[in-house]
């Protein structure tokens, strides 16, 4: 079972999307609430995939990822994030963001996490 790790100050809001990815995907979710715990959670579990916050710990999910860098280069993130393509492209250029995920993380979200494990 893909482990998912899923850092965020509101899990209700990750509800329907945790519960597809077990469901359909064989995932299994893990939960960080704070940037010190998702950082001390990667180094712990080795996640396949860390799901980011759009905002965490009063920051920017994408500055999150800047300091998971120094913890595990190698691991693969998606960030929630309401700026469009275009401009996340450019605040996550160098960051190896695999995916750009919704504001509003739902079953749309699920699927194409699902796909990415599917090929990743």
């Amino acid at each position: 079972m893909r482990r998912i790790l899923v850092l965020t100050e509101t899990p209700p809001r990750f509800t329907d999307f945790a519960t597809i990815l077990r469901d359909e995907g064989a995932a299994e979710c893990m939960w960080a609430e704070t940037p010190e715990t998702g950082l001390e959670r990667v180094a712990a579990d080795r996640p396949q995939l860390v799901v980011v916050d759009e905002t965490i710990g009063g920051a920017p999910g994408l500055e999150w990822v800047k300091q998971l860098l120094t913890v595990d280069a190698f691991v693969n993130t998606a960030v929630i994030s309401s700026l469009d393509e275009a401009a996340f492209h450019e605040a996550g250029e160098g960051l190896g963001v695999a995916l750009h995920l919704s504001p509003d993380p739902g079953e749309a979200d699920a699927r194409k996490v699902l796909d990415w494990l599917a090929s990743a």
